[in-house]
């Protein structure tokens, strides 16, 4: 019995164990990530980073009834209507309470899910203890909270691609179609990675009949662009879809050179141990960023030649040169400045593609044992210097003791809990004036001395005191950096709705910092008066700039100007 299993297992070209089995580890996984991810969150700006902060202030404009486009501007690939990453974190808002607890939670379970995703993803091609290690070490690359979308398209787009290599039917054509269109709602760019793979899966899988393919190919096209028909209208009736189009990738292109990757170099010591070695930072993401990008360009190619030479018939080849092909596409828009922070974003692919490149290396029966054993033993060395890179890289160790993982289930729980108060306590500048952050004791500031409904203005790039704060940004802007939104129609948009809301206070950089945005300087200078300074995170400093044409009264040791929150005030 059991080793017609094992036929059964080869002639299907994946790794088919127990239901039962992979339900349990796939659970056993989930609660492992969301456990690790929630309990080290807590501290200042609630353990979320100020990248975070854009996101959530953008979620809130649309938790109170704003939209991208119409109400204001968005990171230039969210514009669509529903745009899912910030209409969720409204929903969430909705439903589990207006606080950070309820963003956490639906981040969490987003990059939970995506773990676990991933980890069955791969136990298509590979045996289920490979699977779960790779998962496992993708998960704890840790890819931004805030970027939960971005794994999660990509595992779930594995995952179909994969079963549609093993059973390639109509609904499978239409679960690809439906989840590009997904992709397409969460980030424009991620129907792109979608759509290669679902193209390719389509194209190289299915019928042997080509035509039918072809046919396969053009109905998920079709059905993909009927899905986001009322998107593109809706961007149509608020921009244009030519101007969209040309600003998504005039900011693209602007981030791309902002963030321009030099090739990483190491610093390897001779006279010290490998761990030693890869507790460096320059050591440990040298070595995964290189390691990567081999697995990323390398598995595509070994599986196009297996395919051409037909060395196996074995059917994971065509998924895999889908799924290597989307991970050499990531590798190159992924893979950028501050490499720490964007691994995990590769996370989903590259552990499916490193589990079968495990299970080839010990393949293959027509292989001598020793050449098997050879290569079986240099894919586990390199697998366990990777395992040693990520341990280092982002301290893992710490942040299992700070989850409770490395204590007891009891420490996991107390963590858990004393983390959901306090959570629950934020935003709305709840802290008190003071909280340890000084971007904390900004929003402080601004909640106590501004209204519920007045709305508030930071011209830098510090979200996170207006997610922090509890009011609505201003202007239709939540972030003011040079060289992105520059055009004088922008400025316009801004100044409108300046000149409509209730804005008593504004915390603004130097003049020469936003002198290119035309007609912001002259107006801050016509509307407003600088009364002091206050600090943000990074030592930085802020004027504080106050409504020339409402009264003011002191507020705290520096006698910054704080607004009576019952005069009654109309827009600026």
């Amino acid at each position: 019995m059991r080793r017609r299993r094992r036929v059964e297992a080869g002639r299907s070209g994946g790794w088919r164990p127990r239901l039962t089995t992979t339900g349990i580890v796939a659970t056993l996984l989930f609660l492992f990530v969301a456990s690790y991810r929630f309990n080290t969150l807590g501290g200042a700006l609630g353990g979320f980073d100020n990248d975070h902060f854009l996101h959530f202030a953008l979620a809130k404009q649309v938790e109170a009834g704003e939209q991208p486009l119409r109400d204001f501007l968005d990171g230039g690939l969210q514009g669509a209507r529903p745009s899912l990453t910030y209409e969720l974190s409204a929903l969430a808002q909705r439903l589990m309470g207006d606080n950070l607890r309820s963003e956490a939670l639906l981040n969490v379970l987003g990059v939970a899910t995506a773990a676990t995703v991933t980890f069955v993803a791969a136990t298509h091609v590979a045996p289920w203890p490979v699977a779960l290690v790779t998962a496992v070490l993708a998960a704890l690359l840790s890819p931004k909270l805030y970027g939960y979308p971005k794994v999660l398209v990509l595992a779930v787009a594995c995952l179909l691609i994969l079963k549609y290599a093993r059973t390639p039917g109509w609904w499978l054509v239409a679960a690809m179609s439906l989840w590009t269109a997904v992709g397409f709602l969460f980030r424009h760019d991620y129907s792109v990675y979608c759509g290669l793979g679902s193209v390719m899966a389509l194209a190289l899988a299915g019928p042997p009949i080509w035509w039918k393919r072809v046919a396969r190919v053009c109905a998920y096209a079709a059905v993909t662009i009927v899905l986001l028909t009322p998107s593109l209208y809706w961007v149509q009736q608020s921009s244009g879809l030519a101007a969209y189009v040309r600003n998504g990738v005039e900011m693209g292109r602007r981030d791309a050179q902002r963030t321009t990757l030099r090739w990483p170099v190491p610093a390897i010591s001779v006279t010290e141990s490998p761990a030693a070695n890869f507790e460096r930072e320059e050591n440990s993401q040298a070595w995964l960023y290189y390691t990567f990008l081999t697995l990323a360009w390398a598995v595509p190619v070994t599986a196009l030649v297996r395919l051409r030479r037909n060395l196996s018939g074995d059917p994971r080849d065509v998924p895999m040169l889908a799924i290597g092909a989307m991970t050499a596409l990531l590798s190159l828009f992924f893979l950028r400045g501050s490499l720490e922070a964007r691994f995990g974003d590769m996370g989903p692919p590259l552990a499916i593609v490193a589990s079968w490149v495990m299970v080839l290396s010990v393949e293959g029966s027509h292989r001598p044992l020793l050449r098997r054993a050879a290569t079986g033993a240099l894919a586990v060395a390199v697998l366990g210097m990777t395992a040693a890179a990520i341990w280092a890289l982002q301290g893992v160790r710490t942040e299992l003791d700070r989850a409770g993982l490395r204590t007891s289930p009891a420490a996991v729980v107390l963590q858990a809990a004393r983390i959901w108060i306090e959570l629950g306590g934020l935003p709305g500048g709840s802290r008190g004036p003071d909280v340890a952050s000084p971007s904390g004791r900004s929003a402080y500031y601004l909640h106590e001395c501004t209204r519920p409904d007045d709305r508030v203005l930071v011209v830098s790039y510090a979200p996170e005191v207006e997610g922090l704060s509890g009011r609505l940004f201003a202007g239709g802007r939540a972030s003011f950096v040079p060289g992105f939104y520059e055009d004088e129609r922008y400025s316009r948009f801004l100044l409108e709705r300046l000149r409509a809301q209730s804005v008593p206070l504004v915390l603004a950089e130097e003049e020469p910092y936003y002198v290119s945005f035309p007609g912001l300087a002259d107006y801050l200078r016509q509307t407003y008066e600088e009364r002091g300074r206050i600090e943000i995170d990074g030592g930085k400093w802020l004027r504080v700039l106050a409504h020339k044409a409402w009264n003011a009264r002191s507020f705290g040791p520096d006698g910054l100007p704080c607004f009576d929150p019952s005069v009654v005030r109309v827009g600026g």
